[in-house]
């Protein structure tokens, strides 16, 4: 599916309606196909609250706050209630939200209420197992055009460094389990 797009990358919001599956269980099939290391992606925060640390913190004197004026920002913005990126204060830049918010969580100074998959990529790994692993089974009668040409152009493409991500005694494991994911 990856393989139409250019680089190999496309956000989730174009992919899911190729999956023919629930947005859950899109997240899910990407998250084990990374697990596998055979793609990536980015995870955006939508939603986040404050933690009890983070309150406690905020009570403190806020002379002597262990946080950047934008990472105090954004804990005020979900004092109250659980908050959006969008609603952070208008003097944190945009771009700089998701970092932001990602350090406080991984300091336990916010939680994370909801988020989604963004981005999605083939990793080295995943252009490896494409290439020399994979042998597709099962007897689905028709294969889009669109998909072979993908497929096509893809091995039609020469990148040595990726023959050197592939293990043999790794092979067998992963195209066990790749398979089975895809029959969920």
């Amino acid at each position: 599916m990856l393989l139409k797009y250019p680089k190999y990358r496309a956000t989730a919001a174009v992919l899911q309606p190729q999956l023919k599956l629930s947005a859950r269980q899109g997240d899910r099939l990407w998250q084990r196909l990374q697990q596998w290391e055979l793609v990536d992606f980015e995870v955006i925060v939508t939603r986040f609250g404050l933690s009890a640390v983070g309150r406690t913190l905020l009570q403190l004197d806020q002379s002597v706050l262990p946080v950047t004026p934008d990472e105090k920002y954004v804990l005020q913005s979900c004092c109250d209630r659980s908050a959006g990126p969008q609603q952070i204060s208008a003097k944190v830049p945009p771009d700089c939200r998701q970092p932001l918010l990602a350090g406080l969580a991984q300091q336990g100074l916010i939680r994370v209420t909801q988020q989604k998959l963004e981005n999605i990529w083939l990793t080295t790994r995943g252009k490896a197992f494409l290439r020399y692993e994979y042998e597709p089974q099962g007897d689905t009668p028709v294969i889009s055009l669109t998909l072979l040409n993908g497929y096509l152009q893809f091995m039609r493409q020469i990148d040595p460094p990726i023959a050197a991500a592939v293990s043999p005694e790794a092979a067998v494991p992963v195209a066990i389990a790749a398979a089975a994911a895809m029959n969920l």
